[in-house]
């Protein structure tokens, strides 16, 4: 708890960074139908959503963010520990 209270009040870092985008539905196919990955959270701070997907056999994740039926995933990996049962997020905007 300290340690994000201090997050808040820390001076801005800016990290250029290209991000690869797409509609929204093709982000979505692509992580479900190429990887088997499910949204599992998401969260929506004004106009932008993040959300992760995850794959529970294979352990990979992708991290999102969507504005304006753009997709960009921010980040991918491989291997996970989840120490909370993982739910998905059916009806919800990462799966129209």
């Amino acid at each position: 708890l300290a340690l994000s209270a201090n997050l808040a009040y820390a001076d801005p870092i800016t990290i250029n960074s290209q991000l690869q985008c797409d509609k929204h539905d093709v982000v979505v196919n692509a992580l479900q139908t190429k990887y088997k990955e499910s949204p599992v959270w998401m969260s929506q701070k004004q106009e932008i959503v993040y959300g992760l997907f995850l794959n529970k056999t294979t352990k990979t994740w992708t991290f999102v963010l969507t504005d304006n039926n753009i997709m960009c995933v921010v980040a991918e990996g491989e291997g996970f520990v989840s120490s909370i049962p993982i739910y998905c997020c059916r009806n919800r905007s990462f799966t129209k």
